[in-house]
């Protein structure tokens, strides 16, 4: 049985996704890059960083050091992004 907690993280990434299609914007990817970091789920969340980061995303020093992505902060594709 999943928390109540997760769960509403997994409606957020569901709702984002739909967002972003209909208004892809850096600030929308983002949030889904945070999203899936906070569920540990690395891979995605890179993913969305990089459509961020590519959109234009202003300030990624900041970003990177958010709390949302120490759940992530020492898996592969996380350490990868750190060195692009």
């Amino acid at each position: 049985m999943k928390s109540n907690t997760l769960e509403k993280w997994e409606q957020a990434i569901q709702i984002g996704n739909r967002i972003y299609r209909l208004q892809p914007n850096a600030q929308v990817a983002l949030i889904n890059s945070l999203s899936y970091a906070i569920l540990g789920q690395a891979k995605p969340s890179m993913g969305w960083l990089r459509s961020a980061i590519q959109m234009g995303l202003p300030d990624l020093s900041s970003v990177i050091n958010k709390r949302e992505y120490d759940a992530i902060r020492q898996s592969t594709e996380f350490q990868v992004l750190l060195r692009s």
